[in-house]
């Protein structure tokens, strides 16, 4: 077990920011439609994905009031999800393509692979998992 210093990364995300990006609001990059699910009348409202499906050290553990491998879950996302957005960006390339319209995509074992990968991340980075 090591112990690092308390520095690093505070605001941690449960959904990575490409994704949401991808869900951009027309020239306006990085900036989303977000509702409040918790009000009785929600209305949209404009958002950075930098502060959308964030907390603060979600999957941070400590001990003696230190941090026990402080932001090594957060830099392992990270790590995939370079590989990942690669993936997702060639998916929505061809998806976008209307020439692709009546083709599969054939993706690669290891894209494939991926993909899954992705996919588990997304359901296991839930913050409930993490906020017991």
């Amino acid at each position: 077990m090591t112990l690092n210093t308390q520095n690093g990364t505070k605001k941690e995300h449960f959904v990575p920011q490409f994704y949401m990006a991808n869900f951009s609001i027309p020239g306006e990059h990085g900036i989303v439609y977000s509702l409040e699910a918790t009000v009785i009348n929600p209305r949209p409202k404009k958002m950075a994905v930098s502060g959308l499906c964030v907390c603060d050290d979600l999957y941070e553990s400590k001990y003696d009031d230190k941090y026990i491998l402080h932001n090594e879950t957060e830099h392992s996302f990270s790590k995939y999800e370079a590989k990942q957005k690669v993936l997702v960006d060639k998916i929505i390339n061809i998806s976008n393509n209307g020439e692709n319209i009546n083709s599969a995509l054939v993706l690669s074992k290891s894209e494939k692979e991926a993909l899954v990968q992705f996919v588990a991340q997304l359901y296991l980075r839930n913050k409930s998992i993490y906020q017991k």
